[in-house]
Protein backbone atom coordinates (compact mmCIF):
# COMPACT_ATOMS: atom_id res chain seq x y z
CA UNK A 1 0.00 0.00 0.00
CA UNK A 2 1.09 3.53 -0.64
CA UNK A 3 1.35 6.35 1.81
CA UNK A 4 -2.36 7.16 1.34
CA UNK A 5 -4.11 4.09 2.67
CA UNK A 6 -7.88 4.01 2.72
CA UNK A 7 -9.92 4.06 5.93
CA UNK A 8 -10.86 0.42 5.27
CA UNK A 9 -7.22 -0.64 5.01
CA UNK A 10 -6.42 1.20 8.26
CA UNK A 11 -9.34 -0.57 9.96
CA UNK A 12 -8.05 -3.89 8.64
CA UNK A 13 -4.58 -3.10 9.97
CA UNK A 14 -6.03 -2.31 13.39
CA UNK A 15 -8.08 -5.51 13.40
CA UNK A 16 -5.02 -7.57 12.44
CA UNK A 17 -3.05 -5.92 15.23
CA UNK A 18 -5.78 -6.64 17.80
CA UNK A 19 -6.08 -10.27 16.73
CA UNK A 20 -2.31 -10.75 16.89
CA UNK A 21 -2.20 -9.20 20.35
CA UNK A 22 -5.02 -11.39 21.61
CA UNK A 23 -3.17 -14.44 20.32
CA UNK A 24 -0.06 -13.25 22.15
CA UNK A 25 -2.03 -12.99 25.39
CA UNK A 26 -2.05 -16.79 25.43
CA UNK A 27 1.74 -17.10 25.19
CA UNK A 28 4.11 -16.26 27.99
CA UNK A 29 7.14 -14.15 27.26
CA UNK A 30 9.20 -17.01 28.73
CA UNK A 31 9.61 -20.19 26.68
CA UNK A 32 6.23 -19.98 24.95
CA UNK A 33 4.27 -21.44 27.87
CA UNK A 34 0.57 -20.80 27.94
CA UNK A 35 -0.60 -18.34 30.61
CA UNK A 36 -4.26 -18.09 29.63
CA UNK A 37 -6.23 -15.87 31.96
CA UNK A 38 -3.16 -15.37 34.20
CA UNK A 39 -1.28 -13.38 31.55
CA UNK A 40 -0.38 -9.93 32.95
CA UNK A 41 -1.67 -8.17 29.81
CA UNK A 42 -4.98 -10.01 30.03
CA UNK A 43 -5.30 -9.25 33.76
CA UNK A 44 -4.72 -5.56 33.04
CA UNK A 45 -7.24 -5.63 30.19
CA UNK A 46 -9.90 -7.19 32.43
CA UNK A 47 -9.10 -4.75 35.24
CA UNK A 48 -9.71 -1.87 32.84
CA UNK A 49 -13.07 -3.35 31.86
CA UNK A 50 -14.01 -3.89 35.52
CA UNK A 51 -12.92 -0.36 36.49
CA UNK A 52 -15.01 1.10 33.67
CA UNK A 53 -18.07 -0.87 34.79
CA UNK A 54 -17.61 0.33 38.35
CA UNK A 55 -17.04 3.95 37.26
CA UNK A 56 -20.45 3.80 35.58
CA UNK A 57 -22.02 2.42 38.78
CA UNK A 58 -23.14 -0.70 36.93
CA UNK A 59 -23.58 -3.93 38.83
CA UNK A 60 -22.31 -7.16 37.34
CA UNK A 61 -25.93 -8.16 36.85
CA UNK A 62 -26.75 -4.96 34.95
CA UNK A 63 -23.76 -5.43 32.66
CA UNK A 64 -24.73 -9.06 32.22
CA UNK A 65 -28.17 -7.99 30.98
CA UNK A 66 -26.55 -5.66 28.43
CA UNK A 67 -24.45 -8.61 27.25
CA UNK A 68 -27.40 -11.05 27.28
CA UNK A 69 -25.48 -13.06 29.87
CA UNK A 70 -25.92 -13.61 33.59
CA UNK A 71 -24.10 -12.04 36.54
CA UNK A 72 -22.03 -15.18 37.09
CA UNK A 73 -20.53 -14.83 33.59
CA UNK A 74 -19.46 -11.25 34.31
CA UNK A 75 -18.01 -12.29 37.67
CA UNK A 76 -16.02 -15.16 36.14
CA UNK A 77 -14.56 -12.85 33.49
CA UNK A 78 -13.74 -10.11 35.99
CA UNK A 79 -11.93 -12.58 38.27
CA UNK A 80 -10.10 -14.11 35.28
CA UNK A 81 -11.73 -17.47 35.92
CA UNK A 82 -13.09 -17.32 32.36
CA UNK A 83 -11.41 -15.72 29.33
CA UNK A 84 -13.25 -13.76 26.71
CA UNK A 85 -12.37 -13.82 23.03
CA UNK A 86 -12.02 -10.86 20.67
CA UNK A 87 -15.70 -10.79 19.73
CA UNK A 88 -16.82 -10.99 23.37
CA UNK A 89 -14.33 -8.26 24.30
CA UNK A 90 -15.75 -6.02 21.57
CA UNK A 91 -19.32 -6.70 22.76
CA UNK A 92 -18.24 -5.94 26.34
CA UNK A 93 -16.81 -2.58 25.26
CA UNK A 94 -19.95 -1.78 23.27
CA UNK A 95 -22.06 -2.57 26.34
CA UNK A 96 -19.91 -0.14 28.35
CA UNK A 97 -19.89 2.50 25.59
CA UNK A 98 -16.10 2.51 25.25
CA UNK A 99 -13.64 1.76 22.45
CA UNK A 100 -11.86 -1.59 22.56
CA UNK A 101 -8.48 0.13 22.14
CA UNK A 102 -9.12 2.18 25.28
CA UNK A 103 -9.37 -1.00 27.36
CA UNK A 104 -6.09 -2.36 26.01
CA UNK A 105 -2.82 -2.13 27.96
CA UNK A 106 -0.66 0.90 27.05
CA UNK A 107 1.89 -1.00 24.93
CA UNK A 108 -0.85 -2.37 22.71
CA UNK A 109 -2.54 1.03 22.53
CA UNK A 110 0.74 2.55 21.33
CA UNK A 111 1.08 -0.17 18.67
CA UNK A 112 -2.50 0.45 17.53
CA UNK A 113 -1.83 4.18 17.31
CA UNK A 114 1.27 3.55 15.18
CA UNK A 115 -0.67 1.19 12.92
CA UNK A 116 -3.49 3.70 12.46
CA UNK A 117 -0.96 6.31 11.30
CA UNK A 118 0.07 4.04 8.47
CA UNK A 119 2.69 1.97 10.26
CA UNK A 120 3.44 -1.61 9.34
CA UNK A 121 0.49 -3.94 8.91
CA UNK A 122 0.35 -5.81 12.19
CA UNK A 123 4.13 -6.12 12.49
CA UNK A 124 4.51 -4.30 15.81
CA UNK A 125 1.54 -5.25 17.97
CA UNK A 126 2.90 -5.19 21.49
CA UNK A 127 5.46 -7.33 23.21
CA UNK A 128 5.63 -11.08 23.33
CA UNK A 129 6.27 -13.95 21.01
CA UNK A 130 4.06 -15.46 18.40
Amino acid sequence: MGSHSSPDSRKLSLLICIVQFIRKLDISLNKGQMFGARDPHYIEFVARLRNERKSQDLSQGELGKRLNRNQAFVSKVETCERRIDAIEAAAWCIALGIRLEDAMPPDLKAALDRASRGGSRGQDCGSGTR
